[in-house]
């Protein structure tokens, strides 16, 4: 579990999010949304230590994050950032860099290891591409393979940054219908994401961020009946449901005065 007391973090001197509560938890999905520049992207790399803490905390599995060195902090997170550098590794050495928590020195992987690699390529439907370099690979493919060496680490909480990026909406889908899997699977997922209509389809709980602080958090409904997301989005959102009960959504810019 992930959790955030009055998280105040930035870069340099000057702080990017101000007193953040927030939690991620085991069997649920997590969104964060908000416009750019809100503090999304910080609000992750603050959990991963990648910024100055200003005040507050984060816990990771009820103990402060700093307390658990990199070997133990990746056992509990995974983190799939916005990008990457391009390294000239094939996928399967690539998602193999995910095991790093698991392996001593002198490094030798083991069949547990190529396991779980061969579990992940599948679960992402790249095993074909298991011996293409990355450099090769389109921007979705690499996205993928992003996602699979988070997979491997088997943490208990995993952190993804606009998932979604690079991929065509049957790939969204796809990922979106994994996340949600891995969350019914009693793992902790947070994703930041800007399809609003995969935000209220998909997450268990919305967090809504504005100018570096959380605006509000809740149920897709709650969040959509308390109008937060047409105020900080400046839109008029509709919902609808077919014969099925399945809802969906649509989202009008609101016009200028």
């Amino acid at each position: 579990m992930i959790r955030c007391e009055a998280l105040t973090a930035g870069y340099g001197q000057k702080p990017a999010i101000r007193d953040i509560a927030w939690q991620a938890e085991p069997g649920s999905l997590t969104v964060i949304a908000g416009p750019n520049g809100c503090g999304k992207s910080t609000l992750l790399k603050s959990i991963m230590g990648q910024t100055r803490i200003y005040q507050g905390r984060v816990l990771l599995d009820g103990r402060p994050a700093d307390f658990w060195n990199a070997r133990e902090r990746a056992k509990r997170v995974a983190y799939v950032p916005q990008s990457r550098n391009e390294v000239n590794l094939t996928v399967a050495r690539m998602v193999l860099h995910g095991r790093f928590p698991y392996i001593v020195y002198p490094r030798h992987y083991t069949k547990e290891d190529q396991d779980m690699v061969d579990w992940a390529l599948e679960k992402m439907g790249i095993q074909d591409l298991r011996h293409r370099l990355m450099s090769e690979l389109s921007g979705g493919e690499r996205q993928k393979a992003c996602v699979a060496m988070a997979l491997v680490q088997n943490a208990p909480s995993i952190l993804l940054d606009e998932p979604t990026t690079y991929l065509d909406i049957s790939c969204q889908l796809e990922l979106m219908d994994i996340l949600k899997q891995l969350s019914g699977e009693g793992k902790a997922v947070a994703a930041v994401l800007h399809d609003l209509s995969h935000c209220l389809t998909f997450a268990d709980r919305i967090t809504v961020m504005e100018n570096g602080a959380v605006a509000d958090a809740g149920t897709p409904d709650e969040i959509l009946d308390r109008g937060i997301l047409e105020n900080v989005f400046r839109l008029k959102i509709r919902r609808g449901a077919d014969e099925t009960g399945k809802k969906y959504y649509w989202f009008q810019r609101q016009k200028e005065d």
